[in-house]
């Protein structure tokens, strides 16, 4: 009522200045009433006919869907469009997103493509349109939506994923008390704040955070300090440094990340592998099994739980109608590689926006707008291959890093395990349980080169 008598008090004082000055309406009263009218119809006009229109594209959509199968479906709205889900007769959906009018630009099939749709957690096949996810499906479903220029990729049974998106609790609580005091006259509801890192944050820091609706970015930061923080606080200290499993058993946001590469590296694989395995990049292992992360969540938390960070939700982190055509296809089955291997992972392709950006292996071909050399021209990258120099420049699974140290190696003999091949030593777990391998006049000897 606040707003109208405001706005009453406002033109009441307009009416008297206009009159104090001598400026007169244009127009008479009843002409000028008309003309508001039309302006408040013209407002709504627009906002009616997107709702008529939309009555009529979703009525069209259940005709086709009602004569393309006999099965039951259902209809609903989504995001960019409406989306129809038919059933088949095997029970599986095969998502939709009309109206589309042309051909998918791409097609993806004969993969296993993660979705991260519980409804549909599989897909074989994938059709893009406009840098967006339109059909997610069989092969036999999606195949006979290719046009004359649809651009068809054999995946040829590789695995596919969705595209990959403060520190200590004495600052963390201290910013929650201010939290919660602005939220009771400002509510922060609607509002996707976070902190991030989160290291120590305490039990009640976590209850604070899920009751204001706030998130936890977290880094993989643990991965790289995890054996200078153990050396300073001790190993029962870095047992949940941080608790990620504890974060998501609360119902707090909870998403992976790099922190814009400050406190970790941009390799997402690196986050992944010390999600899952606890293990900093040198081996340590941090964490106890009830701190550690099943592949589907931690690759939920690089994926579909950081669109809620970026205010995205629904537009990106899943192969789902209407999503951004994000993918990759690793060169290794992430949900049954070995542990350990998860960090070797690369891509062999990737898509983003409906558009290939890099092909490597099967896809090479497919890569059609290589990067420019790295810079500068002393950039290690430009010799080894990549993050970590973990290919060679053919592609091949052997670490150029240890191809190079091997053939550049000067000592005068060598290891009895690993010949000149130290780095593949240093790189490498030491095996103190094994001492013949460990230690003696047998063992590895590259700790002393």
């Amino acid at each position: 009522m606040k707003i109208y008598l405001f706005s009453l008090g406002a033109g009441v004082l307009v009416g008297v200045i206009y009159y104090l000055i001598g400026v007169r309406s244009p127009a008479p009263p009843l002409v000028a009433l008309a003309g508001l009218l039309g302006i408040l119809a013209g407002e709504q006009f627009i906002p009616i006919s997107q709702q008529y229109f939309r009555g009529a594209i979703h009525s069209t959509v259940k005709r086709a869907s009602d004569d393309a199968t006999a099965a039951s479906g259902t209809l609903q709205h989504g995001v960019f469009g409406t989306t129809a889900v038919r059933k088949t007769a095997k029970n599986e959906e095969t998502r939709f997103l009309f109206p589309s009018a042309k051909p998918p630009r791409l097609i993806l099939r004969n993969g296993r493509i993660t979705t991260l749709d519980k409804a549909r957690p599989v897909a074989t096949a994938v059709a893009i349109h406009d840098g967006r996810f339109s059909a997610i499906g069989g092969d036999a479903e999606i195949l006979p939506l290719a046009g004359p220029a649809t651009n068809v990729i054999d995946l040829k049974g590789r695995s596919a994923l969705p595209g990959l998106i403060d520190t200590y609790d004495e600052t963390i609580s201290r910013a929650l008390d201010v939290f919660e005091k602005v939220n009771r006259d400002i509510p922060l509801s609607g509002l996707n704040w976070f902190f991030d890192h989160a290291e120590t944050i305490s039990e009640r820091s976590m209850d604070r955070i899920a009751a204001l609706g706030g998130g936890i970015a977290v880094q993989h930061r643990m991965a790289y300090q995890g054996e200078y923080f153990v050396e300073r606080y001790g190993a029962k200290a870095a047992e949940a440094t941080p608790p990620v499993a504890r974060m998501l058993e609360k119902g707090v946001r909870t998403s992976a990340g790099t922190d814009a590469t400050r406190v970790a590296s941009y390799n997402p694989w690196v986050s992944l592998a010390w999600l899952v395995t606890g293990k900093t990049v040198g081996g340590l292992r941090l964490y106890p099994q009830q701190n550690l992360l099943d592949r589907d969540t931690a690759l939920r938390m690089w994926t579909e739980k950081v669109a809620w960070f970026s205010n995205e939700e629904g537009a990106k982190g899943q192969v789902m109608a209407g999503q951004l055509a994000d993918l990759i296809v690793p060169d290794r089955d992430f949900f049954t590689c070995p542990e350990d291997e998860i960090v070797n992972t690369t891509s062999d392709l990737t898509i983003v926006g409906g558009r290939v950006v890099y092909g490597a292996g099967d896809f090479q071909h497919l890569d059609r707008d290589a990067p420019p050399p790295a810079m500068p021209d002393w950039s290690p990258v430009r010799k080894f291959g990549g993050f970590g120099a973990w290919k060679d420049s053919d592609g091949k699974r052997e670490r150029a890093l240890q191809q190079v140290a091997a053939a550049s190696c000067a000592c005068a003999k060598t290891c009895a395990v690993h010949g000149h091949d130290h780095a593949r030593s240093w790189a490498s777990n030491a095996p103190t349980s094994d001492l013949r391998s460990f230690w003696g006049a047998l063992g590895c000897a590259c700790w002393a080169v």
